[in-house]
């Protein structure tokens, strides 16, 4: 029987090639308290824990994994919230990114081509 640990396995080992000790990101939206109730609720409560399920084996598995979940974006193609880029990036890439007024820049996809060279 083909478990949801084996889906795991395949996604991380074989789809991504990763190994133990690289790091993994795993993230999610979650359902904002604004939102108005709508069908697809329960799907998307059950994809946000086939998320955090998926960064608990990575953890387990592989070792150096952090899982990050934030409030659905109002928009689609909106960027996600400043904690996931520190997750992704790390505080010292995204403070610098602050401090040279990038961040907010790339947040509002309206980065010039200057700052991303930058």
């Amino acid at each position: 029987m083909y478990t949801l640990e084996d889906a795991f396995q395949s996604l991380f080992s074989v789809n991504m090639g990763v190994r133990k000790g690289e790091r993994i990101l795993v993230f999610s939206d979650s359902i904002r308290p604004d939102e108005e109730p709508s069908g697809e609720d329960e799907r998307r409560r059950r994809l946000l824990q086939a998320a955090r399920d998926a960064a608990d084996f990575a953890s387990r598995f592989y070792g150096n994994a952090s899982f990050f979940s934030f409030p659905a974006t109002a928009a689609s193609g909106a960027e996600p919230p400043e904690n996931l880029w520190r997750g992704a990036f790390g505080d010292a890439v995204i403070d610098a990114l602050v401090s040279e007024k990038i961040l907010p820049a790339l947040l509002a996809k309206q980065a010039t081509g200057e700052q991303i060279d930058r």
